[in-house]
Formats: C-alpha cells, sequence, structure tokens
C-alpha cells in the first residue's frame, strides 16, 4: 500500500514538474521586463542611451487601436492615442510631435516625420485620460518592411504646470511596402 501510494505521488509530481517548468510570464508589448542590465539585449541599451528616460511606458502609454484601420505601409501617416495613466498632466512639444526611429543595420536612426503640426507651442494630456496625436513617418527605404519605434517624450507637472520628472512612451511598429 505505501509503494502504491508513493508511486502515484512520484507520478503525479512528474506530470506536474513539466506543466510549471513550461510557464512563462505574458508581458505586455513595450513593456518588456529585464532581471539584471545584463540581459537587456544591446537594441534595447542603445536606444536607453538614445532616449534616457526612466518613465519610459510607465506613465505614458502610446497605442495604435486595431478599429482605427490604420494603414501601415511606408508613406502613409499613422494616428495612435496617447494614455496618461499617471496622477499628473502630461506635457509635450506639440509643435515637434513624436519622433520616429528606424532600426537599421542594428542602430536607431531618426527618421523625419513629414507630418505638420499647426497649434500651440505645448500639448497638456490631462491626469487620466487621452488624445490623439499622429506621425507620417518618411524612412529612406520604402521598397521593403521596416521597423520603426514611434517615441513620444515631455514631462509629467504639476496642477501649477511645474515640470515634475521626464516621462513618455514608444510603440514599436513593422511598416511593410
Amino acid at each position: 500500500m505505501i509503494k502504491k501510494i508513493l508511486v502515484n505521488f512520484i507520478l503525479s509530481c512528474c506530470l506536474f514538474i513539466p506543466v510549471f517548468s513550461g510557464c512563462t510570464p505574458v508581458t505586455p508589448k513595450n513593456e518588456t521586463i529585464y532581471e539584471n542590465a545584463t540581459s537587456i539585449p544591446e537594441k534595447e541599451q542603445t536606444f536607453r542611451h538614445l532616449v534616457p528616460i526612466e518613465d519610459m511606458n510607465i506613465s505614458i502609454k502610446l497605442s495604435i487601436p486595431i478599429e482605427w484601420n490604420n494603414d501601415l505601409r511606408l508613406g502613409k501617416a499613422i494616428s495612435m492615442e496617447v494614455e496618461n495613466t499617471s496622477d499628473n498632466n502630461f506635457k509635450y512639444p506639440f509643435i515637434e510631435g513624436p519622433k520616429v526611429y528606424a532600426y537599421i543595420d542594428e542602430n536607431w536612426i531618426e527618421i523625419e516625420n513629414s507630418a505638420n503640426y499647426v497649434g500651440t507651442f505645448e500639448n497638456i494630456v490631462k491626469a487620466h485620460s487621452f488624445l490623439i496625436a499622429g506621425v507620417a513617418p518618411n524612412p529612406p527605404q520604402l521598397d521593403k518592411e521596416i521597423e520603426l519605434r514611434i517615441v513620444l517624450t515631455g514631462h509629467l507637472v504639476d496642477e501649477n504646470g511645474n515640470e515634475l520628472k521626464r516621462a513618455g512612451a514608444y510603440i514599436d511598429i513593422n511598416l511593410g511596402p
């Protein structure tokens, strides 16, 4: 009887171990979790040096809702949602708009955003709200798919407009010809 219980226990452990060892955490896009600095891919390390903001994709989120039917092809404008999930307002330079980087030959290269922004110098996204932004990437390669990172940076500000800290968000997309 003891042998039968022991065999059942061992078999049940053997069945559970592979199930748990194969589990992987689900991480939302653009919120990659790295255990330590040595595990950060070179691509991300390069980007962190280019855009050194600690509050990236934390207080501010960029998304491209599917129902907006963006045409993700080269030469087309892209509309995005800018969501402020913080308790503070988010201020960014409206005239510049989001920056667009292409990952070419293992380097992030800023490319032209040919969108024309008209309006005030700064735009403010209220705490816990969102607004619409857009870009018109003009990459050097129009004949093949290209990996782009759209980046919006600014400052979290208090109710008086005083800057508290830099913040921003990015979203990665692949544009086809």
